[in-house]
């Protein structure tokens, strides 16, 4: 994964992000999956702006238990 580092605090931001307007359509499994590949694949960019409340559990769950 390519990363920018954001200059006033550091912090390496991955090039790809993941939105999450649609992925609240899925199943939590399927969510859940859809996020845990992001991760693995060295995205830690997500842009919960316009998704659903639905997703925002998904995303919590698996985002805490990751520092990045």
């Amino acid at each position: 994964m390519e990363y920018r580092t954001i200059k006033k605090t550091g912090q390496k931001v991955s090039v790809i992000g993941m939105g999450a307007s649609s992925i609240a359509e899925s199943s939590h499994e399927e969510m859940v999956s859809a996020i845990r590949h992001a991760i693995d694949h060295g995205i830690n960019y997500f842009d919960l702006a316009a998704g659903s409340a639905k997703a925002y559990a998904a995303y919590g769950r698996l985002l805490k238990k990751s520092r990045f």
